[in-house]
Formats: structure tokens, sequence, C-alpha cells
């Protein structure tokens, strides 16, 4: 088995490269100390096609295959893990659960401003008495005609206060659903941004959902199928996530190196 990187692999590598050294490491300190990441920087992000990584060029997207992907990824968290971790959020939990089970409708709406870096995505699928247990979901969806009624309380909220579409997870008559949820939908309130030890300037919100009323044409995937959204979901965000621990990791074995010779 051939375990080398082609030459359009080590193409992107060494623009990954650029982008992590040039943009994001000299900045990385002040965001960590404001918590905060700066929209110029996910829009330069977008620019060179991060934030829609994964996704078909039909929809702006940059098409890359899995491993340039987790390159990218494990790439930006050697830089910073926040940006790592907003990016992934973004395209694994988000943007690529529309391409997967959305309609062409959904793709057409969301997908290219979301490769363009003008809608973030953020992921509510943990609650206050469920954790992560999809099957333990306690926030409703009531079906009223041709409209869904949410009701219920998100935590941990991965992109909470920059996302401009919630990926949100509720329990319908036929079992768990996912909807898709504009932030200025009448009903959802972002609210308080959960303290964290690392991973400063990526934010996690609670959001809460109280009358928030969508059409049904905003379910994503089949009725009942919210679980199958969710399992996807986090299977490719624990892809992103391994290549960004091996980022990190990377980075810290390069800093070590480098004072134990210097000192």
């Amino acid at each position: 088995m051939e375990f080398a990187l082609n030459e359009e692999q080590r193409m992107f590598l060494n623009m990954f490269r650029d982008f992590a050294v040039k943009e994001i490491a000299p900045r990385a300190e002040d965001m960590d100390h404001e918590e905060t990441l700066p929209p110029d920087m996910l829009q330069k992000a977008a620019n060179q096609g991060f934030l829609g990584a994964t996704l078909p060029e039909t929809y702006f997207g940059a098409e890359l295959d899995g491993v340039s992907y987790a390159m990218l990824i494990e790439t930006l968290a050697g830089a910073s893990m926040s940006v790592a971790v907003t990016i992934a959020a973004h395209v694994s939990l988000v943007a690529m659960s529309i391409l997967e089970h959305g309609t062409e409708a959904h793709k057409e709406e969301w997908l290219m401003p979301m490769a363009a870096g003008e809608v973030l995505g953020g992921f509510a699928l943990t609650e206050p008495d469920a954790g992560s247990d999809v099957m333990a979901l306690q926030t409703r969806a009531t079906l009223e005609g041709e409209e869904v009624v949410l009701d219920g309380v998100k935590t941990w909220v991965t992109n909470g206060g920059i996302a401009g579409l919630f990926l949100v997870f509720a329990r319908g008559p036929e079992g768990v659903e996912a909807f898709l949820v504009p932030r200025d939908t009448p009903g959802l309130t972002v609210g308080y941004r959960e303290p964290t030890l690392g991973l400063r300037s990526a934010t996690f919100h609670t959001v809460y959902l109280e009358g928030c009323r969508v059409k049904l044409a905003n379910r994503l995937g089949e009725a009942g199928g919210g679980s199958v959204v969710a399992q996807r979901a986090m299977d490719r965000m624990a892809v992103a996530l391994a290549a960004a621990g091996l980022g990190v990791a990377a980075d810290a074995v390069e800093v070590a190196a480098q004072f134990a010779t210097e000192r």
C-alpha cells in the first residue's frame, strides 16, 4: 500500500502551512487572550477554500479528498486549535450534513454561502440532562401543519457565538429529527458562553429554543432520521479532531525541541 502524498496533496499541504504560519500563528496568542476569532481571518480562510473544504466545486467547495482535509485540520491546529475546531465543526458537522442528508433546496440555499464564509454553521445536539446521547434528548419538535415548533435547551453548541445557521436535534412524533434553524429565527436565543480551559477563541454557547417555529421543509433527512444525521456528523468530527490532536502534538514537539537546543 502506498502512503506517500501525491503531488496535489503536497501542494495542498504547502498551502495549508503557508496560511497557518502567515495568517494564524502571529495572532494566535492575542486571539486566545481576547477569546475571539477575528472575522477577517475566517474570511481569509474562506477565500482559500477552507470553509468549503470537502464540498463539491458545484457549491464553490474545494472538493478536498479525505487525506487532504485531515492535513488541513492538522496544520491549522498546530497554529491554533480554536481555528481548527471552528472550521472542522462548520465543515464536518454542519455543511457535510447538509450535503449528505439535505434536499437540493437545502444545498442551493446554504452550501454556497457556507463555503464563501457568509454563513457559519453551529451544531446544537448536547443538552443539560442528556449530554450528547441522541436517544435521551428532551428538546421537543411539535408538528403543526407544515411547521414545526421547537422547545428546549441546548448546551455546548459549537460555534454558537458566531453561527448564522444551527443544525438542531429534537424529538418529534417519529423519533429524533434534525432541523436547519437560521440564527434570526424568532424563539431562538443564544445565551451563556461556556468557559473553556483551552480553545479560548472558539465559542461554545447555551442556546434556548422557546416556541421556535420553522418550516417542516427545514427538516434534514427523513422523518425520525435525526439519529443517523447526528451519528454521521460525529463520526466525521471524530476524524477531524484526531487530526487536530496530531497537529497540536506535532507543534508541541517542535517547540520543545527548539527550546531544548537553544536554551
